[in-house]
């Protein structure tokens, strides 16, 4: 018995360092009960663990045997998908897991919830494992050590597209034993399903306008920065005041008169209407959405078109050419991101987090800036009233989303993707630990763990000391974009039409190949040496259009077509020469849309450039 133990431990030890130190712990502190458990020998030599349970007893595996009776549980799951990822709840002894672990593609993952960490333990005494602790494709989440990061992990290896394909299962028993806590695990299972389609959705909405933005706002970046040129620039004990559009604006803008020249104030798109029209002057408006037009900042455009802009390269353009101030980019896209990385600039990104809320407070975070001040961020609604003033906003796609506790601990309407905002909240202050003082003087909305609350009156007090113009900050900062290495990023730019017909070109040639070789099988002529032609005339032009800058612009923009007919991808029968058929079908099918994207790319592109200075 011993023996398994040490040889499970070690292979833990080998393979799972974090979770191996946290389980001593457990063990040495004697944090476990093995009284339920009782091990018992099958029919055919194996074992099994019996566990009382409320006066029942409650075998694991089947006392005849469990191998068999494995493999036919997991005979009952189609794998037909080369990248099927696994999802259980109940890792037990390992026998059915092991046994749906066997069917998994050597490209692909599982992630395996334990809910009792006592019938872990017991387990290691008494069952070799070290086969499935080895195996590093596969996430092992434990009771009272690691469990809580289940979504972490559904969000870091579940794609969109997997979704139709993912096997989400249960140990045939545990989910008796532990009826609650296999409750939470699918819950949280919908939950991330439910946020990859709306990811999905949201990104299909807004392709198109992401497209024109991004190339319409080519013309803006001589003469602008990257948001890693704030770092170090704001002073640390400067407080970086974020203004959210909430209902609780309206009830303390007022005092943020007492922050002017004493903090960073950062707007945010839809707040400015109201800051300007209490004639509050911020340092700063941030701006993200692509679809946000700039009525969403007010009615009087020519008095918020002097403030710096902090904006993605796909921002609303309207927003962008309405500015006449410093223009600071965010990294938004992985155009943007890739362009940069080319030329060495800093490329430091947290997660966005979906609003342009947690935008700033990133930015906040990456600039270095040691009190952040979040103000009007309700993530509730103020009666009907969801955001300052007195707009009662309706949204359809957003389902309501049930009740949230306030700052004061009563409870308050919210919706869908406030409660996420809140969430993403919460674990990025986590995740900053002590470094960085969040203060909440929203006075109002829901609460947010891990912050300071404290009335915007009693924050500018104590915080807002020390003078600060950001004017003369942003004066005296160097663009970024000047210079040689504009010069740089205008000579990529004009080569994104050279770009264009390199990947037309690979695309044509690509779906002349996948005809061919379709042609092949149809005919019933297989040639094993045309096909490694063809395969490899394929592969080459794949490589060479992931090569191009513009490919992460068009791989966005026809992920709309794509992901329509993602769940064929990969889709493997018993039969070889019609897994072929369909790949080359497939491929045709991408290269086409290639195409079709090129069509509307062209001449959007070619517009731009003219543009440029």
């Amino acid at each position: 018995m011993d023996s398994y133990y040490e040889k499970n431990m070690n292979c833990l030890k080998d393979k799972r360092k974090q979770l191996y130190d946290k389980l001593v712990e457990i063990i040495d502190n004697k944090e476990y009960d093995f009284s339920r458990f009782n091990l018992i020998e099958t029919k055919n030599g194996q074992k099994t663990v019996e566990i009382t349970d409320n006066g029942r007893k409650i075998r694991l595996n089947s006392i005849y045997n469990p191998q068999i009776e494995a493999e036919k549980w997991a005979d009952s799951f189609e794998f037909n998908n080369l990248d099927t990822p696994v999802i259980m709840f109940g890792f037990a002894n390992g026998i059915f897991a092991r046994a749906i672990l066997s069917r998994m593609n050597k490209d692909s993952f599982a992630i395996i919830v334990e809910p009792d960490i006592s019938l872990f333990i017991y387990c290691l005494y008494e069952f070799d494992m070290c086969d499935i602790f080895s195996n590093l494709d596969i996430v092992i989440l434990l009771d009272q050590i690691n469990s809580e990061k289940l979504t972490d992990a559904l969000n870091s290896n579940i794609d969109v597209k997997l979704i139709n394909t993912q096997i989400v299962c249960t140990h045939p028993k545990m989910d008796i034993l532990y009826h609650d806590k296999c409750k939470i695990f699918v819950k949280k299972i919908r939950e991330r399903i439910t946020k990859s389609f709306g990811d999905l959705c949201t990104y299909i909405i807004l392709s198109d306008a992401i497209l024109d933005n991004l190339f319409k706002n080519f013309c803006y970046i001589k003469g602008s920065n990257c948001v890693a040129d704030m770092i170090g620039v704001i002073p640390e004990n400067i407080p970086f005041i974020i203004t959210a559009a909430g209902p609780s604006l309206d009830k303390n803008v007022d005092e943020l008169k007492k922050a002017e020249g004493k903090a960073f104030i950062m707007a945010t798109d839809r707040s400015v209407g109201t800051l300007v029209k209490h004639n509050i002057n911020f340092d700063a408006i941030i701006t993200l959405d692509a679809n946000k037009t700039i009525d969403f900042l007010g009615d009087e455009p020519e008095k918020f078109s002097n403030y710096p802009l902090f904006a993605g390269i796909d921002s609303n353009n309207e927003i962008l050419k309405n500015s006449r101030a410093r223009k600071i980019w965010m990294i938004t896209s992985d155009f943007w991101l890739s362009l940069c990385s080319k030329h060495q600039l800093n490329t430091t990104v947290y997660s966005i987090g979906g609003s342009v809320a947690t935008a700033a407070f990133n930015v906040a975070r990456l600039i270095g800036s040691k009190t952040i001040v979040l103000v009007g961020q309700d993530l509730a609604y103020d009666g009907e009233v969801s955001h300052t003033g007195n707009i009662k906003e309706k949204i359809k796609y957003n389902a309501y989303s049930g009740l949230i506790e306030g700052i004061h601990g009563e409870k308050l309407k919210t919706r869908a993707d406030w409660v996420k905002f809140r969430n993403w909240f919460e674990k990025t202050i986590t995740e900053i630990g002590e470094d960085i003082e969040v203060i909440d003087a929203t006075e109002g909305g829901a609460k947010i763990q891990g912050t300071t609350i404290l009335s915007l009156k009693d924050t500018i007090e104590k915080y807002c000391k020390e003078e600060f113009d950001f004017k003369k900050v942003i004066n005296d900062l160097v663009p970024t974009f000047s210079g040689k290495l504009y010069l740089d990023f205008k000579h990529d730019i004009l080569h994104l039409e050279k770009e264009l017909n390199v990947i037309k070109r690979c695309a044509e040639k690509g779906i002349i190949k996948s005809d061919d070789m379709l042609d092949m099988y149809e005919k019933k002529s297989r040639d094993i040496e045309k096909e490694k032609e063809y395969c490899k005339t394929i592969k080459e032009m794949n490589e060479m259009i992931e090569e191009q800058l513009l490919y992460k612009v068009i791989e966005h923009y026809i992920a709309k077509n794509i992901n329509l007919v993602m769940r064929g991808v990969n889709v493997l029968t018993d039969d070889e020469e019609e897994n072929i058929k369909d790949t080359c079908r497939i491929s045709k099918f991408v290269y086409q849309r290639i195409l079709d994207a090129i069509d509307d790319i062209e001449p959007k592109l070619i517009d731009a450039i003219k543009d440029i200075d």
